[in-house]
């Protein structure tokens, strides 16, 4: 090795020499002048939420934008294409909440007085003490349908049928934009599909009762509150309070979403910072807007802060019932619930906490209380399908949430490995859109089917509504804004308002459903045969007095049921006939038409309650237009149709409109004969 000469080597750098150490005492700095303010410390803001996902460009997102916005619009033709407006396959809850609805627009109250103990009232209403009846469930849905009935006026009773509809679009719409905050905007497209084709939300999407609205709600509140948390603008978490406090006007138990609000309004303080305090408090505010709102109504309506109070439904929550159900429970989930998807949501949802558990807390505190609430819940074990899964189907979002993380989560671990460091690799965007495409054909292989027997049946009640309508002039009502405004002040039954008997049975689906879209004092035609249990004996015996479970829940307010048992108690057939005859002698002497809706069954047994003071007029006879597909094969994977048993007719029936009026001269046969 060759060393250089002394001499030719560079010159060593000079440095500066350390000063010397003092050894005298340290200075104190002198205090500041009397007349110097201390200089104050920065104030900081609320503890914003970090999100460490990937940036994408302005022109990737525009793109998968529209992209989603496409879906959005074909999706919406699709879910109109299945629409009628008509009540579903039910009726029975959708019963209260648009009769609800059309009371409260009608007289600024969900409840309404029968003009009678035989009228018919849906089998989900209340009877409070005083004669009323109110529906069991909140106010949030009855208040949606009366702000259209308000806006619109009678016609809009059928707008009411496409809120569900429209609810689950942007239902959709809302899980893209929170799911491209946590995914980016290729999987925030994957999770509109997962979410879109979900058998359940698929059946939901035509029901007029809670659950559409409920998804709704609840995933634009949590987006709202996910914006509020990153961004800290009071008004967005204002929005986000009082759409999760909506939530709970619509199902009860969205009362638990008040723990990740909670949470994300707590991790945002400063606690040495005051005004980080009322920031937070703002979501808290916005949320007992809604919630304090619907106390107040129940109380003051109901005597009680919930309508399942009555019914002992709100303690039918054990530990017991849920080591009974779970297992049923999680093959629900897994098979008709999340296929294929539920399991990696699982994981992702678990993996999450490392990349921000912040954001996994949130998901988890909206998935997991709801979960085992209601697991534990005494209804639906061994009702599979929709009829169970749809109380859960507000937990199928943050399960799809997680689940697309993950999937982006695989995407950038392969992305950072030195296997595989080429960008623009396709392969596990490929296997997230396999994925996708297994679940989303799974959900639509067996949705398309009862969607097609579900619109028969709807299009069928449709047509007989509009039939009715047109052939009984006086049960369209009347426009309710601006000129009935005061109508509250109004007496409950109009000069004009006919008396009509239609349907019968225990679940009368037309009967339910002209009930909303009708004005009119509605029976049953079977309403004055002698009736065993109050007409309710389908319910079971449920709680009597005296007896050491009538705490437990059920499903029909027992002191309703109690009330109808003295009211048909010790009645002959004869008694119920006079009973009857006098209802139509006092309309018709008021001015008011009565008219009876029969089916040919209907018709002979109907005959023998007309007394020879009356005769009736066939003025109408149609049947419904729609024939209802068969019954699709069954298959591991779907879940069993429903085919309405023996209580529910879903095939096209024949319809008859009968007019009873006086009879203008001395009967000559005992009893009027209907024309043919």
């Amino acid at each position: 090795m060759r060393i250089a000469p002394p001499d030719a080597l560079p010159p060593a750098p000079e440095y500066p020499l350390a000063p010397a150490a003092e050894t005298s005492a340290p200075k104190i700095p002198a205090p500041p002048a009397p007349d110097e303010p201390t200089p104050a410390l920065p104030r900081l803001g609320p503890r914003l939420l970090p999100l460490p996902a990937t940036a994408e460009s302005r022109s990737k997102r525009l793109l998968f934008s529209l992209l989603a916005l496409a879906i959005l619009l074909a999706y919406a033709y699709v879910l109109y294409c299945f629409s009628a407006p008509a009540p579903g396959r039910y009726g029975i809850d959708e019963n209260g909440y648009l009769v609800g609805g059309k009371n409260l627009a009608d007289h600024f109250t969900t409840g309404f007085t029968p003009p009678d103990p035989y009228a018919f009232v849906g089998a989900m209403w209340l009877r409070t003490p005083h004669g009323r009846f109110f529906p069991k469930y909140p106010i949030g849905v009855p208040a949606i349908y009366a702000t259209l009935l308000r806006v619109g006026g009678s016609p809009a009773k059928f707008w009411a049928f496409y809120v569900a509809p429209a609810a689950t679009v942007l239902s959709v719409a809302a899980i893209f934009l929170l799911s491209r905050a946590l995914a980016g905007s290729f999987y925030a497209v994957l999770a509109m599909l997962l979410l879109a084709t979900n058998h359940s939300i698929l059946l939901l999407a035509h029901d007029p009762a809670s659950h559409a609205a409920d998804v709704c709600f609840v995933l634009w509140g949590m987006f709202a509150l996910l914006f509020w948390w990153r961004s800290g603008r009071w008004w967005t978490g204002l929005i986000a309070g009082f759409l999760l406090g909506y939530a709970m006007t619509i199902r009860y138990t969205e009362g638990l979403l008040l723990l990740p609000l909670a949470v994300a309004a707590v991790l945002t303080i400063r606690w040495r910072e005051r005004r980080t305090y009322l920031r937070a408090a703002v979501p808290l505010l916005g949320w007992l807007i809604p919630v304090g709102a619907l106390l107040l109504h129940n109380y003051l309506t109901m005597r009680a802060f919930s309508g399942y109070d009555a019914t002992h439904e709100s303690s039918g929550f054990t530990v017991a019932e849920f080591f009974r159900k779970w297992e049923f429970t999680a093959e629900q989930l897994y098979m008709f619930g999340l296929f294929f998807t539920a399991p990696l949501g699982i994981a992702g949802l678990a993996m999450m906490f490392r990349w921000s558990w912040r954001v996994a807390l949130l998901l988890t505190l909206w998935l997991v209380p709801a979960l085992l609430l209601y697991t534990s819940y005494y209804w639906g074990n061994h009702l599979s399908g929709v009829g169970f899964l749809r109380f859960f189907v507000p937990l199928f979002p943050p399960l799809i949430l997680a689940a697309v993380w993950l999937l982006r989560a695989a995407s950038e671990w392969t992305l950072n490995t030195g296997a595989s460091r080429r960008r623009g690799s396709i392969a596990v965007p490929l296997a997230a859109g396999l994925i996708t495409a297994i679940s989303s054909s799974v959900g639509l292989m067996i949705s398309l089917p009862e969607l097609a027997r579900e619109h028969s049946f709807n299009t069928n009640l449709a047509y007989s509504a509009h039939r009715i309508l047109e052939k009984i002039p006086a049960a369209r009502g009347t426009p309710l804004f601006p000129a009935s405004i005061l109508k509250h002040n109004a007496p409950a039954t109009q000069p004009t308002t006919p008396v009509i008997f239609a349907d019968q049975g225990v679940f009368p689906q037309l009967l339910m459903y002209m009930q909303f879209v009708g004005d009119a004092d509605w029976y049953e035609a079977d309403a004055f045969y002698p009736k065993a249990f109050g007409g309710f004996a389908i319910f079971g015996a449920g709680a009597r007095p005296g007896d050491k479970q009538q705490d437990n829940p059920v499903l029909l307010h027992q002191a309703r049921r109690d009330f109808m048992e003295q009211v048909y108690k010790g009645k002959t057939q004869n008694d119920l006939v006079r009973e009857q005859n006098a209802v139509m002698a006092r309309a018709l002497a008021a001015g008011r038409p009565v008219y009876a809706i029969l089916n040919p069954p209907m018709v002979a047994e109907f005959q023998k309650f007309i007394t020879d003071d009356f005769e009736w007029t066939k003025i109408d006879a149609w049947r419904e237009p729609a024939a209802v597909p068969p019954e699709p094969a069954q298959s591991a994977l779907s879940p069993p149709t429903f085919t309405g048993g023996p209580f529910f007719n879903l095939y096209p029936q024949v319809w008859r409109i009968y007019q009873i009026q006086r009879r203008s001269a001395p009967a000559t046969r005992p009893a009027s004969q209907p024309s043919p």
